[in-house]
């Protein structure tokens, strides 16, 4: 669709340990509903490397609530188990490694989806 429109965005498949994009390359990246690889060290000193200053790492969908305790508990059992890393954890991750963070929790009911934006300092 993006080539139809004239468009053009980089993309490779790779590890996101090491990505094969100079360093300063993005404005932005953008994960929606990741596995935990996006919050490995690596993969965030990665991430810094290729932002520019001032670049946003967003994350999406670590976790994602429903209201109701009969939920969640199915959840649990469907899935193994609840998150690992909650949002705060995850925001302090985020920080130890170097980004201001903010959280915006997109509420869409009956689901809530933290969404994390992390900077890179200018």
């Amino acid at each position: 669709k993006m080539r139809r429109r004239g468009l053009w965005a980089p993309r490779a498949q790779t590890s996101a340990q090491t990505l094969p994009f100079a360093a300063g390359f993005f404005g932005s990246i953008i994960s929606t509903f990741p596995a935990e690889y996006v919050i490995d060290p690596a993969s965030l000193d990665e991430f810094l490397r290729v932002l520019r200053p001032g670049g946003r790492l967003i994350i999406a969908g670590l976790v994602v609530q429903r209201s109701g305790a009969a939920w969640n508990r199915g959840n649990a059992l469907i899935f193994g188990s609840v998150p690992t890393h909650p949002v705060a954890v995850q925001q302090a991750r985020l920080e130890a490694a170097g980004f201001a963070t903010h959280l915006v929790v997109r509420d869409d009911p009956p689901w809530q989806v933290p969404v994390i934006i992390a900077e890179k300092p200018l």
